[in-house]
């Protein structure tokens, strides 16, 4: 008995089937009884075919019953961590291009002749529901591609390190896709057995941040020769960003560029509480834009550009000698630190006082400095202390100083700022700015200490500049459960061989 199956039919039938399987909720067993009764008349079907020709309408039947197993949910197939990454990969991405590819397949039969059009007309039908509510936006910008990026610089301006750039802008940070077209993704853990949503990424760039990292001094209020204007604004998921800098009455550079945030329906990607797999709009965005033709666009259309205003910054300003940036003819004094083991000190350090006396905690600061300084004590064993820049804020200026070493400590007097860099190599340096952000010395002190057994990093306690040399005390910090134990105790004594830095000179 030959079984003579229309290819339409099974298609038709296992799509319908898959798609549905794939909309209802988590409830795998729900899935499983309702899909099991059509996969056995397929597998019957395809039985049977088997035993007499075995054609094409039973290879499309295998197919299908594949696509419906998948539907059902990957936990039903979970066994061991291999398998469950390969039905991960199967559903990431054979999933939606099989539906696609089948609901093309569909249209085209139901053209009357289809031996000369049926290439172009499966193609136009695949891209259109593969792109689907996305069409009008991305032919507005296809239409408006003259207008994506235009950057020109008549001619840099040149800041010395203590002229303020005014800043104007309407917003304080701007956001956009790195690629429009990257679609919401499905990712897996094999060793907690879960799915969860993955968001396409966004590039988020802040205006403050860039002029800090560039090295830029700048004021917000006030005059200034030197003024930076951004605007920007965001309509039908466009980032409309204009930059302009102007020397008094002349624009010396302008920056103008269109940046895709979303797409209509496609806002609320990522925003809140992370979404459950079980999250309908999410799956149903899932398997309309997660073809291969989507990730094949999103793969060619990533931003060339990740931070603009970072770039153009660089590309339009110069800074004459930014304090603690780049040495030109010089490098920090290097002295020998006098040691003296301390026999008696706190042995043990609670965790939470650690971390609290970590930053500019000194009397004077207040909100005249900012740190990069972060602490976290998740990784068992370490200290995890990071951070290289330190911000100077004077009235409406701030400035940012780039510090060669992860800064260990910031302590701040009426008259000058003390920044205390990592120890490493048994050597540890210290830099002294003046409250605006001038540097006024640098030195790195050596240090024969071959006793450590803690931490990398260690605890500087009672600073202090006396009679032309740096004192302190250094504590050896181990972790012990919940308190850290100090395992040794220094006072050094630093004699300084002071350094006059001069203008030109960077350290």
């Amino acid at each position: 008995m030959v079984v003579e199956i229309k290819n339409y039919v099974v298609v038709f039938i296992g799509l319908a089937l898959a798609i549905t399987l794939a909309l209802l909720p988590g409830a795998y067993i729900l899935r499983a009884v309702i899909a099991v009764p059509v996969i056995g008349v397929l597998g019957f079907l395809v039985f049977l075919g088997v035993r007499t020709r075995w054609n094409k309408a039973n290879v499309i039947t295998a197919v299908v019953v594949l696509l419906v197993l998948v539907a059902i949910g990957p936990s039903v197939l979970l066994i061991g961590g291999l398998l469950y990454l390969l039905v991960a990969f199967i559903a990431m991405f054979f999933f939606p291009t099989a539906i696609n590819l089948g609901l093309s397949y569909l249209a085209v039969q139901l053209l009357p002749n289809r031996r000369i059009i049926i290439i172009p007309v499966f193609l136009i039908v695949s891209l259109a529901l593969a792109f689907n509510v996305r069409i009008p936006g991305m032919l507005n910008d296809w239409f408006n591609s003259n207008q994506v990026q235009q950057n020109s610089v008549t001619r840099p301006i040149q800041l010395t390190q203590n002229e303020p750039l005014l800043l104007v802008s309407n917003v304080e940070r701007i956001s956009f896709r790195n690629s429009p077209h990257e679609p919401i993704g499905l990712g897996g853990n094999e060793g907690c057995g879960c799915f969860y949503w993955t968001y396409p990424r966004t590039i988020t760039e802040d205006i403050e941040d860039a002029l800090q990292r560039n090295g830029i001094r700048y004021a917000k209020s006030g005059n200034s020769r030197h003024i930076l204007v951004v605007d920007s604004h965001e309509r039908d998921g466009i980032t409309f960003l204009e930059i302009n800098l102007w020397d008094g009455p002349q624009k010396t550079a302008s920056y103008k560029s269109r940046l895709r945030s979303y797409y209509q329906h496609e806002e609320g990607f990522g925003k809140g509480h992370a979404k459950d797999v079980d999250y309908l709009p999410n799956r149903l965005l899932f398997l309309a834009q997660n073809s291969l033709w989507n990730h094949a666009l999103s793969s060619v259309t990533h931003a060339k550009t990740s931070h603009p205003i970072r770039d153009f910054l660089e590309k339009s300003i110069r800074v004459i000698s930014p304090p603690g940036q780049r040495l030109v003819g010089t490098q920090p004094t290097k002295v020998m630190g006098e040691i003296e083991p301390l026999r008696t000190f706190q042995p043990y350090i609670g965790k939470q006082d650690y971390a609290e006396t970590i930053g500019p905690v000194e009397a004077g600061c207040g909100n005249r400095i900012k740190t990069g300084l972060r602490y976290d004590t998740r990784t068992p064993g370490e200290i995890a202390l990071t951070g290289d820049t330190v911000t100077f804020r004077e009235g409406t200026e701030s400035f940012t100083v780039l510090v060669k070493r992860n800064v260990e400590r910031v302590i701040c007097t009426n008259s000058v700022v003390y920044v205390i860099g990592a120890l490493a190599n048994q050597e540890m340096r210290i830099q002294k700015f003046s409250p605006r952000g001038e540097l006024l010395a640098d030195h790195v002190i050596t240090l024969h200490i071959e006793t450590f057994v803690g931490f990398p990093r260690k605890r500087i306690i009672e600073f202090s500049e006396l009679g032309g040399r740096y004192e302190f005390t250094l504590l050896d910090i181990a972790d012990e459960g919940y308190y850290y134990a100090v395992k040794g105790a220094y006072r050094i004594c630093a004699p300084l061989n002071n350094q006059a830095i001069k203008p030109g000179m960077v350290s």
